[in-house]
């Protein structure tokens, strides 16, 4: 394991980060250590739609804030 990789496993990195690989080796762990193209195209769909649905809501609550300055 490279002192990168060290850093983020310890909290010494960007919380997130760590948390995303805790997260993969924990996937990695239930899946017996195999991951296949289709798991991967699920997470990167599930990470998309968090994303967009992130960015919708900020917009949306954004015209909210506007609409009730304007008044």
């Amino acid at each position: 394991m490279n002192e990168r990789m060290r850093r983020l496993r310890d909290g010494g990195g960007r919380p997130r980060a760590g948390l995303a690989i805790a997260l993969l080796e924990l996937l990695l762990k239930s899946s017996g250590g195999k991951m296949n193209g289709k798991f991967l195209l699920a997470v990167a769909v599930v990470a998309i739609v968090v994303v967009a649905g992130f960015v919708v809501f900020r917009l949306v609550m954004l015209d909210v804030i506007m609409q009730a300055v304007r008044r």
